[in-house]
């Protein structure tokens, strides 16, 4: 009994995952759109989306090392010993970085640049974000 209980909590995970996936994938392609960003596939594959989004802010290819870095630095910190205070700067430039990315796709969309905000709180980022610059007609919020 208990092995079926954890093949459908595998299950349901995988799906769970699958589906926050799609739905950032398929937003990411209507704000591509909406800014007429061309390569709208870009949205589909891991890694090349965030060059796409580095594209669709109009911001260096380079930049989309901020996605990358903090996750990078912090699994490679499990096996070599780095200073908390060094991870803790990484992680709040590539923070900072990330939402003046958000904020100019905002204003792109002939938003409030501040909508690039919404990337520091957590789930709503993913929630508000993306569904305000997809859902929302320019120049209707904020």
């Amino acid at each position: 009994m208990e092995g079926i209980n954890l093949v459908l909590l595998t299950i349901l995970g995988i799906l769970g995952i699958a589906a926050i996936y799609v739905y950032f994938s398929y937003t990411l392609m209507i704000i591509g759109k909406k800014t007429k960003t061309g390569e709208k596939w870009m949205a589909w594959i891991p890694f090349v989306q965030y060059y796409y989004i580095c594209k669709i802010g109009k911001k260096p290819t380079w930049w989309m090392s901020f996605f990358i870095i903090p996750p990078v630095i912090n699994n490679i910190s499990n096996y070599i010993s780095l200073n908390s205070i060094v991870l803790s700067l990484i992680t709040i430039i590539s923070t900072v970085y990330v939402v003046m990315i958000w904020m100019n796709i905002a204003e792109r969309r002939k938003m409030s640049k501040w909508l690039g905000l919404m990337e520091l709180v957590p789930i709503a980022n993913e929630l508000s974000q993306k569904f305000i610059n997809i859902l929302l007609p320019a120049k209707s919020f904020l």
